[in-house]
């Protein structure tokens, strides 16, 4: 194998979280807590958004105090987000949500009567806790097949499906399936967030035809962005893109024809990394040994 270390200058930026830049959406929680308001003369409702930009779970985003049984909220939001709600005293979490969805309709939170978990009643919430897991996965007579292998379906410009006709109609009618559920909920924020999840397994004329059929709040978010890029970037390798029009530039601003760093007689690992990225480095003992051997 053939390995090239490029050093490419990247700058580091940092984010701020700012929704005068944003398309800004308004959600209204009407909060009930029952015998658990009753408890307390003071309780704080945490908002915690998923943090996307770190891929690290979820941060807090806003904080309410609750001073009464019932209450109202209005939160405004830079988009349509998923996020968690937690109701705490000064000293800890008392009643946790699971995911919640905020895309602008009201919702409902109130403590559970049996367990310290909060629900959150209204609009696509109700939804996404009956179809938490949806049918986006591989049907399991594909992966459960005695024939199956790892990377059995793998994407080689586009997903391929081995020659066995059972197998290809199955997967011909999962692809129908998964298209079918947007159509019956063009809305949903949540489906959205599942074809991203699964879209290693799903054609890219499949993810193009769900795409458009989402509306337009909905296709203008983060995760709406996230799979165009998926789809626009898998349509780029299938035109096969000429390779001498990508240069690489090394640390001495000398530029490079990627096709010209390629051995056609082995293979080739380019690896991008900065000096500043600890596990790049950490990264980069393993490509040494493994050149080695």
């Amino acid at each position: 194998m053939k390995f090239i270390a490029l050093l490419i200058p990247i700058t580091l930026l940092s984010y701020k979280l700012s929704i005068a830049n944003e398309p800004s959406i308004s959600t209204s929680i009407k909060i009930n807590l029952g015998t658990l308001g009753k408890e307390s003369d003071s309780l704080i409702l945490d908002i915690h958004l998923f943090d996307s930009f770190l891929g690290s779970g979820y941060k807090l985003f806003q904080s309410f105090s609750v001073f009464a049984n019932d209450g109202s909220i209005n939160l405004i939001l830079p988009e349509i987000s998923i996020g968690s709600i937690n109701i705490r005293n000064k000293d800890k979490v008392i009643s946790s949500s699971g995911s919640v969805i905020f895309n602008g309709e009201t919702l409902f939170v109130e403590p559970d009567t049996f367990k310290e978990v909060l629900n959150v009643r209204g609009g696509e919430n109700e939804f996404m806790q009956e179809n938490f897991t949806l049918p986006f996965n591989l049907p399991s007579l594909i992966t459960n097949n005695r024939s199956f292998k790892d990377k059995m379906v793998q994407r080689s410009y586009d997903l391929q499906i081995p020659e066995n006709p059972r197998l290809q109609a199955i997967y011909s009618e999962y692809l129908k399936n998964v298209v079918a559920i947007v159509s019956q909920n063009p809305k949903s924020y949540h489906l959205l967030r599942k074809l991203n999840d699964n879209s290693s397994n799903i054609t890219l004329k499949a993810l193009d035809t769900a795409l458009s059929i989402f509306n337009e709040k909905i296709v203008n978010t983060e995760q709406g962005r996230k799979l165009k890029t998926f789809i626009a970037n898998g349509k780029w390798l299938i035109n096969k893109p000429n390779l001498n029009i990508v240069l690489l530039e090394d640390g001495k601003g000398q530029k490079y024809p990627l096709e010209k760093l390629m051995d056609t007689t082995r293979y080739t690992l380019i690896d991008f990394w900065a000096s500043w990225c600890v596990p790049c480095r950490q990264f980069n003992a393993s490509l040494v040994q493994n050149y080695a051997s």
